[in-house]
This record gives structure tokens, C-alpha cells and sequence, in this order.
């Protein structure tokens, strides 16, 4: 242990220091070099905080607890004088950056490449700032973990991720490899960064790698910064390691003898004494110590690598089950230093082979189960160099076909898109609200007495959920699996006058038949209801729509489930808005892979209080500019107006909205109903299906077969 060296050293014990030089003077060596860019600077800084790092130890007045975290520390003080000492930076060039005095062992062709590249490194690290240079190197160059990094640097994990994001993004720009700017992102974009870069690190928790495998199926801007920052992180790990010159280490050691009883000679162990005589001899011979290193390392270059970004490791992946009980699965590639090919192998078998880039391949016959990739980088030898395997598990779902469901006269019915197999599915009058499963075509219905069944979407399987008397129920959603159906009960608690009650969500375990209580809104309510329950993808949140006594009185709360639950405002009221007096929020849908909300933004306008606008819009869950699909004066009557967009279960870019009329004029008070078919990005079109006097409607998705 290091505090058992420490305390070894200062004792006096002599192979001791030799054992710290042998664990930590490569490392250090590097950490200076790769912040100076000048071998004899680093050589001469990490020797002096060797050597003061050893004299610490034996000093009584110093508590020096950790020998790595002192020598570091002392290193970067003495790197950064240095760095101050010098008026400004000068890109290295190729010749500053080439080993000196080249043997007979050297190829110069590959020694003129690689002084290059090292040159290219160099110059792209230089405009690092300090922190990030410092953390780069100890992470990418000395494989530190996230918390050694922490404590080192005196942060928080989370800022050594945010930290190594932003690093590798400006360090792969100034490389001129990619033209990435993070500042261009969305925020739910640039919030992810740190957890990506963790991931890259294998620092992520189960839930970091979920919640960043989930977000890059959706968005091409974040699969590309994970690309770019393993790009930056195997360059500069494929860079050859500086190495202290061979006869360093008795050299110091012996100056170290001189902080205390230290015996050189019975300190160094034989092979010590063995390499610092190969080391002579190859100086007798005319050749320099440090040149037999370089030479030996620059005769092969720095090897082509390859990184799977993509499934991450441990994840699990839902694709939809093709004929023959298959599926499909995205695979993406971070290569580096130039392979001539690169091949992909599942489970042993070679699935692909890649002669140049873009390094992405979507593997179908995907067998259901856990499933294990292996990418291989091809030099121009034919040399084979493996990157690491990833494992992940495939899960398959039926394929569905999207159907409405919708309320008249107190019952479900069911339609296809284009207005064809009407089917009527209760026959009670009773139902007051309805929800449906994303999953398998299961249906969730509250009667006018507030008690809550389901049922399959054929009107079989009818069962009981919830008691009358553990209270009403107002509103339910399904889990996106299909497992869980959350709703939300108003309970008059002890304790609860003049009307007031208490709301709590609870969920539903459809295969354990049981209901455990998940939030109680701790504050009570008087005026006020809940209008709407929807489900993340991830399992890990709950959205609710919150309608108040106050104006406005919509707005949108987030419940978080992980740890001691809590909620929080989502999209709360706006006052005061250029052009508006007051706007308030009411949510539709959430996409089957989390990534997208929809919602209403209602508005008055200023200054006439009595003209009220609603845009139908749609945007990324962790925020961003909203895309703005219908905007319509609610007070002028239904002339076409969009009234609600929901997202397929299905397809998480597919959505469905529906435009509302009504004939005022004519007196007829039936209000016809056109549904449009739209995709994020796309333009809305008309499915063909026309309804009227809908009270209620939902997407549901029918298993085909």
C-alpha cells in the first residue's frame, strides 16, 4: 500500500525508494513531458521532485501521506513554473520532436512520421489549458482513475468528467482531425458530455451507460462527439512513452542516499545493476541511452487502434423481433492511426470487414440473449491489433402496428390509421379515461366510479386493479416495457380540511398483481388536479400535468424515482414574455426512447387578455429549441387547429396529432376530428382517418400476429 512505502521511506529503508522510483518515476516523467513538451526539462523537473518528494518523506515536520499524490503535485508545481517562465508557445516541429542521434535499428521513413505526429500531438496540447492538460495526461497518458483524479486536482468526479469532455472535443479540433463545437450543442447535448467521456473511461455506473446509449440512438451530434473523444483519447494513448534514460536510476538513487541511510548498491536490485551495464556498453558503443529507447519504440509506430462507441458495454438493446424470431442491431467503431482494415466479429464470428471508414454496420440475424463484440485493427503488415470486446444483451419485441383508441359515448374503440377495421371494445357506457400500453396492445381503463381495470385491446383478459375504497383514481400511464401501469390516487388524508387532499402515484406490477406507492406529493392539494401521467423510457422518471386553482394553471412537474423520489418543475408558467402576458404548459407524450417530449404552450397574448394562442410543439427531453407543429386562437373557435400530438410506441421519431373543427355557424355541435401522420423532422400528412365526437384518444400499438 502507499502509505506503507511512505512510511518505509521514511524509516530509511533503501529499497523502498527504489520501489517508488520503479512505480512512479515513468509515470511522472510522462505527466511533465506531455505538459512541457521538452524531454530534458522533464527529465531534470522529475528527478527534483523525486528528490524532494524523498527529502519530504524523511522530514519529521512534513506529513506526507501518499507518495504518488506528493510527487505529482510537486511535479506539476515545478512543470508550471516553467511554463511561466516562457513568454509564449511555439509549435514544435517535426525535427524538435525526432529522437536523437538515429542508429542502425531506426527506419527513417517511420522515424520522420512519427516525429510528426508527435509534433501534431504537441502542438494540439499546447492549447489546452492547464487544467485540462493536466487531467488529460493523467487520465489518457498515466490511467488514473476518475477519483484519483479528483482528489488530485481538489474536484468533484463529475467535474473530472466535464473536465476530460471538453479536453478531448478542443484537443481532437486543434489536432485538425474534426471541427467539433460543443458550445453549438443542446443543452441536454452538452450535459451528457461528462457522462460520455465517463463511459468512454469505463468510470460510468449501469444508469450513466443506459441513459447515454438511449440518447445516441436519436442523435447523430452526440454519436459523433463520443466518436471524436475516443479518437482523442487512443491518440494520444498510442503515442510512444517517454522513458527515463537507463542510467538515471542509479544516478538518483544515489542522490537520494544522500537525504539518509540509503545504500545504494544493496538497494539496487541485480536487474537494476544488469540494465544500467546494457546501458553503458551501448554509450561506449556511440550510441545514447535514450536513442536505443525511441529507436526500438519508433521502428514500429504507433499501432492502428479500434474502440466499440457503440452498443456500450453492459447495456441492454430492444430491437424489433423479423421474421425468423431476429433482429437488428447498430454498431459504430472510434478508429485511430490509420488501419488498412478493420473487422468486426460477433460471438466469434467475423460479421464485417471494413477497408476504409465511415466505421458503422448494422448487424441483422440478431439472435435474442447476451451477445459479445470484438474489433480488430489491421496494420500494413497484416499485424492484428484487437481493441477491447464489448457485451451486451438483445432483447426482442413483436413488431406492431399503430392503431387509434378513443372514448364516445363512454366507450373504447379502436381504428386503424386509415379509418379500416373499426372495432368497439367495452360496452359498459362507463369509461372515463384510458391508457395504453406501448408494449403488447394491453389497455388500462377508469370507469366513472374511478376504479381501474385492463384489458387486452381484443376486450379479453378484462382484471380488476385497484379497490374503491383505497381511493379514486385519476389518471394512469404505462411503463414503456409494458410491465408497470403508474397512476395517481386523491386521498383525503388525517390531518386534511376544507376539502384539501393528498396525491399519491403509485404503480401497478401487471405479472405480481400487487401495487406499491412510489411519491406522495408531500404538499396538499385544494383547487388542484393532476391531468396526465406519462412514463420515461428509462424507467427512472414520471412526468405529470399539474392544472391549479392559480392562473396560470397548467404546468408540467418531473418526478425523479431514483433514490428518495422527489419531483420538480418540468416546463413551468412564464410571465412577462415579449409578447405574452402569461404562458403555461400542458404535456401530450413522451417517444419510446426518451428522447423527445410533446406538449401544448398556451398563452395569453398582451395586451388583449382575452385572446388565448396554443402551439402544439415537440423538443428534446433535456431541453432545446422546440419545434412548433400547429399554432392555433383557441378563443376563435375550432377551425383546423391542432389539439394533441402524441408519439408512436412504436417508431420514436414517428408521431400522430389531430386537427379539430366545428361548424358554429351551422349549429351543429359535432366536432370533427382529422388525424395526421407526422416524423421529427418530416412533414405532417393526412393518414385518411376521420372522426367524430372523440372524448378522449390514444396511440396504441397492436402486436401483429
Amino acid at each position: 500500500m502507499l502509505t506503507d512505502l511512505t512510511e518505509r521511506i521514511r524509516s530509511g529503508e533503501a529499497a523502498a525508494v527504489e520501489q517508488a522510483y520503479d512505480a512512479w518515476f515513468t509515470p511522472v516523467i510522462n505527466f511533465v513531458y506531455y505538459i512541457l513538451y521538452d524531454y530534458d526539462s522533464a527529465s531534470d523537473i522529475s528527478q527534483e521532485a523525486f528528490l524532494r518528494t524523498v527529502e519530504a518523506c524523511r522530514d519529521k515536520k512534513k506529513d506526507v501521506r501518499d507518495f504518488k499524490s506528493y510527487l505529482f503535485g510537486t511535479a506539476r508545481n515545478l512543470a508550471m513554473t516553467q511554463l511561466g517562465r516562457q513568454k509564449k508557445f511555439t509549435d514544435a516541429t517535426p525535427e524538435e520532436m525526432a529522437f536523437e542521434d538515429p542508429n542502425i535499428f531506426a527506419d527513417p521513413a517511420r522515424a520522420a512520421l512519427l516525429a510528426e505526429q508527435r509534433a501534431s500531438v504537441a502542438a494540439a496540447t499546447r492549447r489546452l489549458n492547464e487544467h485540462q492538460r493536466v487531467a488529460l495526461t493523467l487520465k489518457d497518458i498515466d490511467g488514473w482513475s476518475y477519483g484519483e483524479i479528483a482528489d488530485f486536482m481538489g474536484m468533484s468526479r463529475n467535474a473530472v468528467g466535464v473536465l476530460l469532455s471538453r479536453a478531448r472535443l478542443k484537443f481532437k479540433k486543434e489536432f485538425r482531425l474534426q471541427e467539433i463545437d460543443a458550445g453549438r450543442l443542446e443543452p441536454a447535448c452538452r450535459d451528457l458530455l461528462p457522462i460520455m467521456s465517463a463511459v468512454l473511461d469505463g468510470e460510468a455506473t449501469d444508469e450513466e451507460k443506459r441513459t447515454v446509449q438511449d440518447h445516441m440512438m436519436t442523435c447523430p451530434e452526440c454519436r459523433e462527439c463520443m466518436d471524436e473523444m475516443a479518437g482523442a483519447s487512443t491518440t494520444l494513448r498510442s503515442m510512444i512513452p517517454v522513458l527515463p534514460a537507463l542510467a538515471l536510476k542509479g544516478a538518483l538513487l544515489a542522490k537520494a542516499a544522500a537525504f539518509g541511510a540509503v545504500t545504494v548498491a544493496a538497494g539496487m536490485s541485480a536487474l537494476t545493476k544488469a540494465i544500467i551495464g546494457v546501458g553503458i556498453s551501448l554509450m561506449v558503443a556511440g550510441a545514447g541511452v535514450g536513442t536505443y529507447i525511441g529507436v526500438k519504440y519508433a521502428e514500429a509506430g504507433p499501432p492502428p487502434t479500434v474502440k466499440v462507441v457503440r452498443p456500450l458495454e453492459g447495456v441492454s438493446i430492444t430491437a424489433n423481433e423479423e421474421a425468423g424470431g431476429v433482429g437488428r442491431v447498430s454498431i459504430a467503431l472510434a478508429v485511430d492511426n490509420k488501419p488498412t482494415a478493420i473487422e468486426i466479429a460477433v460471438d466469434g464470428k467475423t460479421v464485417k470487414r471494413f477497408d476504409r471508414g465511415p466505421y458503422e454496420f448494422e448487424w441483422t440475424g440478431a439472435p435474442a440473449g447476451p451477445h459479445t463484440i470484438k474489433p480488430t485493427a489491421y496494420d500494413r503488415a497484416g499485424k492484428a491489433n484487437p481493441g477491447a470486446a464489448v457485451t451486451f444483451t438483445l432483447a426482442l419485441k413483436k413488431k406492431a402496428t399503430d392503431k387509434i383508441a378513443f372514448l364516445r359515448n363512454g366507450d373504447l374503440h379502436t381504428v386503424g390509421l386509415d379509418g379500416a377495421g373499426e372495432h368497439q371494445v367495452t360496452t359498459s357506457h362507463d369509461v372515463n379515461d384510458f391508457a395504453t400500453s406501448p408494449a403488447n396492445g394491453q389497455i388500462a381503463l377508469i370507469n366513472n366510479s374511478r376504479v381501474m381495470y385492463m384489458e387486452n385491446y381484443d376486450g379479453t383478459g378484462l382484471r380488476q386493479v385497484t379497490l374503491p375504497e383505497r381511493g379514486p383514481v385519476e389518471c394512469a400511464a404505462f411503463s414503456h416495457d409494458g410491465k408497470y401501469i403508474y397512476f395517481c390516487r386523491n386521498i383525503a388524508e388525517p390531518g386534511d380540511t376544507n376539502g384539501a387532499i393528498h396525491v399519491r402515484f403509485e404503480r401497478y406490477d401487471i405479472a405480481a398483481n400487487k401495487v406499491d406507492v412510489v411519491y406522495r406529493k408531500p404538499e396538499p392539494f385544494m383547487d388542484e388536479s393532476i391531468g396526465g401521467i406519462f412514463t420515461d423510457a428509462s424507467g427512472d422518471y414520471l412526468y405529470y400535468n399539474h392544472f391549479g386553482s392559480d392562473f396560470p394553471s397548467s404546468r408540467v412537474y418531473k418526478i425523479s424515482l431514483k433514490g428518495t423520489p422527489t419531483d420538480t418543475p418540468y416546463l413551468a408558467p412564464q410571465r412577462d414574455v415579449p409578447g405574452y402576458a402569461v404562458i403555461d404548459y400542458q404535456m401530450w407524450s413522451v417517444s419510446s426512447d426518451g428522447a423527445h417530449v410533446s406538449y401544448d404552450r398556451m398563452g395569453v397574448v398582451a395586451p388583449a387578455m382575452n385572446v388565448t394562442e396554443c402551439s402544439v410543439s415537440t423538443r428534446a427531453t433535456g431541453g432545446g429549441e422546440p419545434t412548433v407543429w400547429d399554432k392555433v386562437d383557441r378563443n376563435a373557435g375550432l377551425h383546423g387547429g391542432v389539439t394533441q400530438l402524441e408519439f408512436s410506441p412504436d417508431d420514436p421519431n414517428v408521431f400522430y396529432m389531430t386537427r379539430e373543427s366545428q361548424d358554429v355557424a351551422s349549429g351543429n355541435p359535432q366536432v370533427s376530428i382529422e388525424v395526421v401522420a407526422g416524423s421529427l423532422g418530416g412533414q405532417p400528412a393526412a393518414t385518411g382517418l376521420h372522426g367524430t365526437d372523440w372524448q378522449i384518444w390514444h396511440v396504441i400499438a397492436v402486436p401483429q400476429g
